[in-house]
């Protein structure tokens, strides 16, 4: 993964994909997951991208309480209309996991 990376760098100005750059940035390790998820919390459809992002993260790091806390709050934002949406719940289920707290 990380040879995939190697061409994403810090200041790129995009409009369409920046948030998608910047969790590609957070990947790298420009930033950490708390941070970006902090910065995205004022944006519900910016939160969705991110929050998915930063759960894969942790995910990938098997730390499964923090992805499912994170998937979870994805699902909170109630923005079912991103793919971000079916994916943290697809995970959730996956992971055996209910989408809300019981």
């Amino acid at each position: 993964m990380l040879k995939l990376l190697n061409d994403i760098q810090p200041g790129f100005d995009l409009v369409e994909v920046g948030d998608y750059n910047e969790t590609l940035l957070m990947y790298k390790g420009h930033g950490s997951p708390s941070l970006l998820l902090e910065s995205a919390r004022c944006n519900v459809a910016r939160f969705s991208v991110k929050g998915q992002a930063v759960a894969n993260l942790h995910l990938s790091r098997g730390d499964v309480e923090k992805a499912v806390d994170v998937y979870r709050e994805v699902l909170a934002t109630g923005m079912w209309t991103g793919g971000v949406y079916l994916i943290a719940e697809a995970e959730l289920k996956r992971l055996g996991f209910p989408p809300r707290r019981p």
